[in-house]
């Protein structure tokens, strides 16, 4: 196979995981008060520009005198969405580095209990999952026109396109705050089972493109060399972390649990250029950089 269809194979593997902030719903309810009850907030405020702004961008900013805890979450928001962006950045920077990766054994676990069913949440941008299933239908269509389409590949990204087009359906419903089907929460609820299934290509294909260490969302790239100072910048994205969420629908006000990516950016001896073995075990022996102080408003130690 060719380095052309190797990062073809690759990039759809990437764009399984990219986008999604789905988060599972748990049994935990909130009375208002504890719900906006956040110390030493008081004096932050937004302008009255800044506010605009955020609305036409599709934050809620209430009025009242809650002003100032809104802003602080919309703050917090947008910080989270350039997370996203910047990990999803490095990942396709990650995909256009060659480079050899050594092959090592899982470590063993053992299988977690399966827990309680939950209504779910998807993060509602309906635009952004009507474009991405726009591209990957143009994907699909290219590759069946030039012949190139390996065998499987095809059939999982028309499931993708499904996937997306049910929750741009759901995330429409969500913003007018119309209920879900039963179905439509079991879709939120299987939703990590149904994009592994989509990674999965047949064992002559996955040998060639990926490795043990592909397993863990762990990776780094270095994206920029400076030889005066003879360091890069390294960009990197760790092990995801837990966000909560409070939401407020027809099944009642709840704290949901997803996750999020977390994002690294630091500079690194040239000499020293790290590669995904490196970067996870630096996580393993507690190693890593911290991350960049901006990301303190909204991730809690």
């Amino acid at each position: 196979m060719g380095e052309k269809m190797k990062k073809t194979i690759l990039s759809i593997a990437v764009f399984l995981f990219i986008f999604f902030s789905v988060v599972g719903a748990g049994d935990t309810t909130m009375d208002k008060k504890e719900m906006f009850s956040l110390e030493g907030l008081g004096n932050i405020y937004l302008s009255q520009e800044a506010k605009e702004l955020l609305r036409q961008n599709g934050f809620v900013v209430t009025p009242g005198d809650k002003d100032e805890i809104y802003d602080v979450y919309a703050i917090a928001w947008i910080d989270k969405e350039l997370q996203t962006t910047l990990s999803s950045w490095t990942e396709l920077r990650h995909d256009t580095i060659l480079y050899a990766k050594q092959s090592q054994t899982m470590l063993a676990t053992v299988m977690p209990q399966k827990p309680e069913f939950t209504h779910g949440y998807v993060e509602p941008y309906p635009e952004v999952y009507q474009r991405i299933e726009e591209m990957m239908k143009d994907l699909r269509c290219n590759l069946e026109i030039l012949g190139i389409t390996p065998e499987g590949v095809s059939e999982k990204i028309r499931s993708f396109e499904n996937l997306l087009a049910k929750l741009k359906t759901i995330s429409e419903k969500e913003l007018i705050q119309k209920s879900l089907t039963e179905e439509e929460y079991k879709l939120i609820w299987n939703i990590g089972d149904n994009l592994a299934s989509m990674k999965n290509f047949p064992s002559e294909i996955m040998k060639k493109i990926t490795s043990d260490t592909d397993e863990k969302i762990d990776l780094v790239a270095d994206v920029h060399t400076d030889p005066n100072t003879k360091q890069v910048l390294e960009e990197g994205v760790g092990s995801p972390f837990d966000i909560w969420v409070i939401i407020e629908d027809s099944k009642g006000k709840r704290l949901c649990r997803g996750v999020v990516f977390s994002y690294y950016e630091f500079k690194h001896p040239v000499k020293d250029r790290l590669t995904d073995e490196k970067w996870q075990e630096m996580e393993e022996k507690k190693e890593r950089p911290l991350q960049p102080d901006w990301l303190g408003s909204f991730i809690v130690n």
